[in-house]
């Protein structure tokens, strides 16, 4: 993985995880998608990974982790690789969420126009896809547990995820306190 140095980021490394854009397989398409990824070693005794979420839903993963590290225990940058993730749609992953610049926000037909142009990405946007791709990224990592640091919207990726996959669940910090059923 070729490490980054723009915009104050040296020392991370960046790379690309390819993930099915239907984790769940209720569509034989093979479609994918690319999830732009950053770490930044541990700098000392390494005891494995913690992945990093900005929330949201549409937080740029990747700026954030650069931001977050500087905030994290020394104790915790020497024991653990910080991770994150652009989620599917969203700053450098593709395909991008693309909504129509013409029609404002506000506008009744804003989401439809959204929906319209980012086409089939449309329909695997849900937190279950996110949480599939975080069990990618574990996969990936080569960790057994999955440890996770989720802000906002991140902690309702998190809950998500720990309960679709209880067995993997390492250490989890979520700052929300949102109802995952209700936002």
């Amino acid at each position: 993985i070729p490490a980054v140095d723009e915009l104050g980021t040296a020392g991370w490394e960046c790379a690309t995880l390819t993930a099915p854009m239907d984790p769940f397989g209720d569509t034989d398409e093979g479609a994918s998608v690319e999830l732009a990824m950053t770490r930044h070693r541990a700098t000392g005794d390494r005891l494995g990974s913690i992945l990093v979420n900005p929330g949201g839903p549409g937080g740029d993963g990747l700026s954030t982790a650069w931001g977050v590290r500087s905030a994290l225990s020394a104790d915790l940058l020497r024991s653990f690789d910080v991770v994150a993730w652009d989620p599917r749609g969203v700053g450098q992953s593709t395909p991008k969420i693309d909504c129509d610049d013409e029609v404002p926000p506000g506008d009744v037909r804003f989401i439809a126009r959204c929906v319209e142009f980012t086409g089939r990405l449309s329909s695997f946007l849900a937190a279950p896809y996110s949480a599939a791709d975080m069990e990618a990224i574990r996969i990936a990592l080569g960790e057994g547990e999955l440890n996770y640091l989720g802000y906002s919207y991140g902690a309702i990726l998190g809950a998500t995820y720990a309960a679709a996959s209880p067995d993997r669940v390492g250490a989890f910090v979520l700052d929300g306190v949102t109802d995952p059923l209700t936002g």
